[in-house]
């Protein structure tokens, strides 16, 4: 999936800029995500105790989502993602937060190590700052490993997800990306209100990295298809789009 800002040229004739379902940068997370939980509020918290925050749930769901969101209230503190090909001893810079995506990657006992690490460099920065922290996205329950190395752990499973939350998160991409003077009502096409996002919904469940991807393919076919209509109709002739 391509950046969501790149192939701009066509988006004229659907009200939009871009395509609002690529990938996004990362200073963009915190205003388009749809959270479920404060953010500001486990901030406060990260940066006042000893807290291990976990977004736990099945690829596809949003746990990176939310993770990313989060980071961007600590602009200062690493952030490392374990990929798929990631090695299980991969170097994790401890700090007094610490971000970690995919942890479960990481192996136990270098896990175990950097709760240590982290607690001690939140010791270091003295008691007006954080006693060390983590936020972690896992495929697996890490609760009783962080609890027995003396976090407090808040852990929000990311799964299920409603047709309306759905809508509410098409919504938000869709105004990040419409053109001026475009609304919900007007935009072409109004996914939030099509039948298309009730389909999509039956077909991928809760997997909206899934859903994202079909929608942005779809956005290219309308893309290309008003490329088209626009090489073929006459002068000054103008055609409205079609989902």
């Amino acid at each position: 999936m391509a950046d969501a800002r790149t192939r701009r040229r066509g988006y004229e004739e659907l009200g939009l800029f871009w395509n609002p379902f690529g990938t996004v940068e990362a200073e963009r997370w915190s205003e388009l995500i749809v959270p479920r939980l404060d953010l500001d509020a486990v901030a406060t918290q990260l940066r006042t105790s000893r807290l291990a925050v976990v977004f736990r749930g099945h690829m596809g769901r949003g746990k990176s989502t939310h993770l990313r969101a989060l980071h961007t209230r600590f602009p200062e503190a690493p952030f490392t993602y374990l990929g798929p090909e990631a090695s299980p001893r991969t170097h994790v810079p401890a700090a007094p937060v610490c971000f970690l995506d995919e942890a479960q990657r990481l192996a136990p006992r270098l896990r175990r190590r950097l709760y240590r690490q982290v607690i001690r460099a939140g010791a270091r920065r003295g008691p007006e700052r954080s006693m060390g922290a983590l936020a972690l996205t896992s495929h697996e329950d890490l609760r009783p490993e962080l609890e027995a190395a003396g976090y407090t752990v808040v852990e929000s499973v990311i799964e299920g997800l409603s047709e309306a939350n759905l809508r509410t998160i098409v919504d938000r991409r869709l105004r990040w990306a419409a053109r001026p003077g475009a609304s919900l009502e007007t935009l072409r096409p109004s996914l939030a209100d099509d039948p298309l996002l009730a389909r999509m919904h039956a077909r991928f469940g809760d997997d909206l990295r899934s859903i994202q991807g079909a929608l942005y393919d779809h956005l290219e076919t309308l893309r290309d298809r008003e490329a088209d209509r626009e090489h073929d109709r006459k002068p000054g002739e103008r055609v409205e789009a079609q989902v």
